[in-house]
């Protein structure tokens, strides 16, 4: 096969290289260190300047990055995001209302009972995208903290967690939370007394 002289652009070095390298871009470089010295000094991806809309801070990102996600770029770090990502600057804020907070701890306590459970729903296996949830529901508490206690979560996948919610129905009897089977006895007679208390208070 014909060879061709060639001067290497790093180290100024003339080195031979078979024609048919270089009809596929290679044999630039005479030898892999020149190559590796190359890839250092060639422009890299270009980095964007942002500011964390969380605490202020400056920081930065490749512009690839935020390209490829979805929202990304807002805070600096996952601990900013966790305390700060509240009110206004989540997206399923309404004025306020109709918002359901688990608490300022709520991300990096979901992601703990994931890595707990390895990723995977605890009924089915299954792994995929997950659901974290209450087995005894946040509503039922008066702190979120106690709420969102490792020990009260556990992560699902979607149907499993349908399942779960279906099957039972809950009550509080001054700091005792009740749980009942749906369609019990128990729940029928609860619901009787919830609609009769609702009519007492429309006919008055």
């Amino acid at each position: 096969m014909s060879k061709v002289d060639r001067i290497c652009p790093i180290c100024a070095a003339t080195f031979s290289v078979e024609a048919s390298r270089l009809a596929h871009g290679r044999g630039v470089h005479c030898s892999k260190k020149c190559q590796y010295a190359a890839r250092k000094k060639a422009p890299g991806e270009a980095k964007v300047t942002l500011t964390c809309i969380g605490c202020g801070t400056e920081f930065w990102r490749y512009r690839g990055s935020l390209n490829q996600t979805k929202g990304a770029g807002k805070f600096c770090t996952r601990a900013c995001r966790d305390t700060h990502w509240v009110g206004d600057v989540t997206p399923n804020y309404q004025d306020g209302t109709k918002t359901h907070n688990y608490g300022p701890h709520w991300y990096s306590t979901r992601r703990a009972a994931l890595d707990r459970d390895g990723h995977v729903c605890q009924q089915c296996g299954v792994g995929g995208e997950l659901d974290v949830h209450h087995e005894v529901p946040f509503r039922m508490f008066d702190d979120c903290d106690v709420a969102n206690d490792l020990s009260n979560l556990i992560s699902l996948c979607r149907p499993c967690r349908r399942r779960e919610e279906a099957k039972w129905k809950w009550s509080k009897a001054g700091d005792a939370i009740i749980r009942m089977t749906a369609g019990s006895y128990a729940w029928g007679l609860l619901r009787a007394a919830n609609d009769n208390d609702s009519k007492h208070r429309l006919a008055a």
